[in-house]
């Protein structure tokens, strides 16, 4: 797989900007007062055209928790979890992540979607913008 630079530092910089926001107040943070986020993001965006070289994630092939909680990003754009608790919901977070990479797209039938999947500080996948806000299930 091929990564473009371009695309690389984007996503290190999308990430970056997506930790600035985290005050590190809440309780269930890993290390308290670092700024260091607990929450688990997939957001998604309709996709134009899939490089050839991409991995595309079919939706319907997903373990039932995992389409649940993809499905929900993919209606409403963003779907998270608090992966310092040990929930169905963080389970199938880190299982999605896991299949991942940077240049990753999800299929549902006919559409294709960008995806941005975040689980603490690292980014899985970045082919789509990271969601505004930071709205964190942790608190």
């Amino acid at each position: 797989m091929t990564l473009s630079r371009l695309r690389l530092l984007g996503a290190a910089a999308a990430g970056t900007a997506a930790l600035a926001g985290c005050t590190g107040g809440c309780t269930d943070v890993p290390f308290p007062g670092t700024g260091m986020p607990s929450d688990g993001v997939v957001a998604t965006e309709p996709a134009g055209s899939v490089p050839e070289e991409a991995t595309v994630v079919a939706l319907a092939d997903l373990p039932d928790d995992e389409r649940s909680l993809v499905s929900g990003a993919v209606d409403t754009g963003v779907a998270r979890a608090c992966m310092s608790r040990e929930t169905d919901r963080s389970a199938a977070l880190g299982s999605f992540a896991n299949r991942l990479d940077v240049e990753s797209y999800l299929a549902d039938c006919e559409e294709r979607y960008g995806l941005w999947v975040r689980t603490s500080d690292v980014v899985y996948a970045g082919t789509a913008d990271a969601p505004e806000g930071d709205a964190d299930p942790c608190c």
